[in-house]
């Protein structure tokens, strides 16, 4: 469950349990009588709705392991001098994995029906594409090399944002200058 359903329903749940509640007030007074099994139903669906979030999330840090070390080997393969085929071969699987497992987690993101818009996934393909056109050219020149290293970051950062926003981590804060709260670290 994405952290937008979740929080979806975790606002809905209540606002149908309240108004229920006004709309029997003015009729026979029979939730009256069922406040038990409204409250447990309530309560039942509650758990159900926190037990997919914490699935989700813990599907989403293995998918996230996996991608970050897919990422960072074809970092890695973008700065050797001369690339072998079987190391070609290795990386393109292990990137085919990760957008795979990535696809499964996003499989019905809301947006796909706006103009413009394509899923993160859609950028480890477009990463993979990279890596395999710089393979291909047999041009392992600097030039080359730091292009296609800096399209695998650029691709990697337009992956790494929404993967951040649903593990619902804020932003660290900045120390620039300034001594953390709580004192010094020694």
């Amino acid at each position: 469950m994405t952290r937008r359903s979740f929080r979806f329903w975790l606002i809905a749940l209540p606002v149908i349990y309240g108004l229920l509640s006004i709309a029997d007030l003015f009729s026979t007074g029979l939730l009256h009588f069922l406040v038990p099994l409204t409250t447990a139903l309530t309560v039942v669906i509650l758990a159900g709705m926190f037990q997919r979030r914490i699935s989700f999330l813990q599907q989403l840090r293995t998918t996230w392991t996996g991608l970050v070390d897919a990422v960072q080997d074809a970092v890695q393969f973008t700065e050797l001098t001369q690339p072998e085929a079987p190391d070609f071969a290795k990386l393109m699987k292990k990137l085919g994995v990760a957008a795979d497992n990535y696809r499964s987690l996003f499989n019905n993101l809301e947006g796909s029906r706006r103009a413009g818009w394509f899923p993160p996934f859609e950028s480890l393909k477009r990463l993979q594409e990279t890596i395999s056109e710089y393979y291909l050219a047999a041009d392992y020149s600097d030039a080359k090399q730091q292009k296609a290293c800096d399209q695998v970051r650029d691709f990697w950062k337009q992956v790494r944002s929404p993967l951040l926003d649903e593990f619902d981590c804020p932003d660290p804060p900045s120390w620039e200058g300034e001594e953390p709260s709580g004192g010094s670290f020694f």
